[in-house]
């Protein structure tokens, strides 16, 4: 075969290595299996013999292999100095190749989170079902906690990457407190295929109970709509969105991230009998149009604000949309109503900035799926 593969690839130098040295170890590996039954003087005799055949020899013989073309000098020492290798390095090099075997050569399934210990900083939905387009809502204090105790011991089964590039019909986001992005998502109406998306790889579902509930939660049927009730994310994002509507180019889509810094108690702003609630945030907004390419930001805006909230029995109230000037004012603007130990954060915003815009990207990509 390595001569076939010579003939047909002759010009290629690299073969011609390849070829010399296949031609080495196959002279070697036959001596190592001759000299393996001989005493020492058989193996004298033996090397004699391949002396004998190398005589007057000079040039590599471009045909297949005869006995004792190759590498004599180097034979001769082999087969002198040959050892039986020890049982003990034959048995580490064959429990090494399973252990390598093992390794490469499967693909492990199970989910890389324990989720009995993750912890919930805030949540999302994203449902498509609707005839009227997406709808999306942040998931209330009470909510976080339901979802907390079912994820405990969720039942996850294999990796499934048939389902990348697929668009949820509904998805459930989850940021952590250690930062982590892990997005339950189903895909089809009927709860047949749920899966969980975690660093680009998806993981199916095989909880029948939490596929039931995931359906629920996504639509909104487990939300209480007898009272006007917002938890403090959902009121930022609702301050947000209409805060910065009509302010810039407005696309198909509209979407906000934003990270909160800081949060501050305080007396009523409008009333006695209400306390309020501060909120240092960093916002990023932005609306998108579709293109042939994808999806394109066509306009919006990022940045610090501070909003304050009256709270009262029916949730969060926006009683003030706090924005630092702009030019020479907007350094002491932050200054004077910012907190102090949280001024590094929005003089250093980077890697806010880019986790804000990959949640927006994410959001206008399941967005223009739909389209």
């Amino acid at each position: 075969l390595g001569y076939l593969v010579l003939a047909i690839h002759w010009f290629n130098p690299l073969v011609w290595i390849a070829y010399i040295l296949l031609c080495r170890d196959i002279e070697l590996a036959c001596d190592e299996k001759v000299i393996r039954e001989l005493n020492q003087n058989e193996s004298i005799s033996y090397s004699e013999a391949l002396l004998s055949c190398s005589v007057n020899r000079r040039t590599v013989m471009v045909c297949p292999l005869a006995f004792g073309e190759v590498g004599v000098k180097e034979r001769v020492k082999n087969v002198l100095n040959y050892k039986k290798p020890a049982f003990w390095i034959v048995a580490i090099a064959v429990v090494s190749s399973i252990v390598l075997g093992v390794c490469f050569l499967t693909n492990p399934s199970s989910f890389p989170v324990k989720l009995d210990s993750v912890q919930i900083s805030k949540a999302s939905t994203m449902d498509f079902r609707t005839n009227s387009g997406p709808t999306t809502f942040q998931l209330s204090a009470a909510e976080i906690d339901e979802l907390s105790s079912r994820i405990k011991n969720l039942k996850i089964g294999h990796k499934d990457q048939s389902l990348q590039g697929h668009t949820p019909f509904y998805s459930l986001h989850v940021d952590t407190k250690e930062n982590d992005r892990i997005t339950f998502s189903g895909f089809d109406s009927n709860g047949n295929q749920a899966a969980i998306l975690y660093e680009n790889v998806y993981y199916r579902i095989t909880d029948s109970d939490f596929i039931s509930y995931l359906q629920r939660i996504c639509a909104g049927e487990t939300r209480t709509e007898s009272i006007n009730e917002t938890n403090v994310d959902t009121a930022i994002h609702n301050a947000i969105m209409e805060h910065n509507s009509d302010r810039y180019y407005k696309g198909v889509f509209a979407c906000e991230s934003h990270t909160v810094l800081a949060t501050e108690a305080g007396g009523a702003a409008n009333s006695e009998e209400n306390e309020t609630l501060t909120v240092y945030v960093l916002t990023l907004y932005e609306e998108y149009n579709l293109s042939e390419e994808g999806i394109e930001s066509v306009g919006g805006g990022c940045g610090p604000v501070a909003l304050t909230f009256n709270v009262t029995e029916n949730g969060y109230e926006l009683s003030e949309y706090w924005e630092p000037g702009d030019g020479s004012q907007y350094s002491d603007d932050i200054r004077k109503k910012f907190p102090e130990d949280i001024l590094d954060e929005v003089w250093n915003p980077q890697d806010y900035v880019d986790a804000m815009t990959a949640e927006n990207e994410q959001k206008a990509l399941e967005f223009s799926a739909q389209k």
